[in-house]
C-alpha cells in the first residue's frame, strides 16, 4: 500500500458507518415512531393523536425499506466476525 494512502482503523470505519445518511435516517425514523408511539399510547384519543396513528403508520411503512437495508448492510458487515458483546 502506497504511503500516502492510510487505512482507517476498525474505530473510524464505525464513525463513519454511524454518520452515513441511511444511519442518520434511520435513527431519526425509530426516534419519530417512538415518540409517536408513546403520544399515541399516553394522550387521549382525540382528533389530533387519530391523525397522529395516521401519520405513525405510514412512517412505520415508509421506514420499512430503509431499516431493511440498513439491516442487511450491518449483517454483511459483521456476520464473518466472532461473537461478542461489544
Amino acid at each position: 500500500m502506497p504511503e500516502h494512502i492510510t487505512r482507517a482503523t476498525p474505530a473510524e470505519d464505525r464513525a463513519a458507518a454511524w454518520r452515513s445518511r441511511l444511519s442518520i435516517f434511520v435513527a431519526g425514523i425509530l426516534v419519530f415512531e417512538t415518540l409517536s408511539g408513546f403520544s399515541i399510547w399516553l394522550l387521549p384519543f382525540g382528533v389530533p393523536n387519530q391523525i397522529l396513528v395516521l401519520l405513525h403508520t405510514l412512517g412505520g411503512l415508509a421506514f420499512l425499506a430503509p431499516y431493511l437495508v440498513y439491516q442487511w448492510k450491518h449483517w454483511q458487515r459483521y456476520r464473518n466476525r466472532a461473537l461478542s458483546h461489544y
